[in-house]
């Protein structure tokens, strides 16, 4: 038995590792440019609406939940994306908040100003994105799972606490 043994330890001690090493290598490679992206990355999210109508001036007013609007802010930027028949893929215009209801009328609709090179044609199905923010998945994946709570309406004030 003591003779199978020392084959055993003689095998091991010439054993050099190379494709364990080479795959834990790898592993840690992978496993460090995933946690990268997970941790650093930015995924952009988008408040969406379908109900917009077109004004004369060409701006659109676009109606959104009053929780959307309370992400909204004039300045952001903005996408239309218009649908035809044709084509699923349509056309698609720039655009930007310009105006936001005042808070006492949280249901009233956005202004956006639309930059095209043609004027738009109202009726025309559709829908408008807006860009409210970028986040890390990291952060997406923590806000799902009910972790962090960035959103101010959601914490509670010391008198709701109480």
């Amino acid at each position: 038995m003591a003779l199978s043994f020392s084959r055993s330890l003689r095998s091991l001690q010439h054993d050099r590792f190379g494709p364990a090493v080479a795959a834990l290598v790898v592993t840690s490679l992978l496993l460090m440019a995933w946690s990268g992206w997970f941790f650093l990355a930015q995924v952009t999210l988008y408040e969406t609406s379908r109900e917009f109508s077109v004004q004369r001036d060409g701006s659109l007013l676009v109606t959104f939940p009053a929780e959307a609007l309370a992400r909204l802010r004039p300045g952001q930027a903005a996408t239309l994306r218009l649908t035809n028949g044709t084509s699923p893929e349509g056309q698609t215009f720039p655009a930007q908040v310009m105006d936001i209801p005042l808070t006492n009328n949280p249901t009233g609709p956005v202004e956006l100003v639309v930059f095209s090179p043609e004027p738009l044609q109202p009726g025309q199905p559709g829908q408008v994105q807006i860009e409210v923010e970028q986040i890390s998945p990291a952060m997406l994946v923590l806000r799902s799972a009910g972790q962090f709570v960035d959103d101010p309406k959601l914490t509670l004030s010391p008198q709701q606490s109480q």
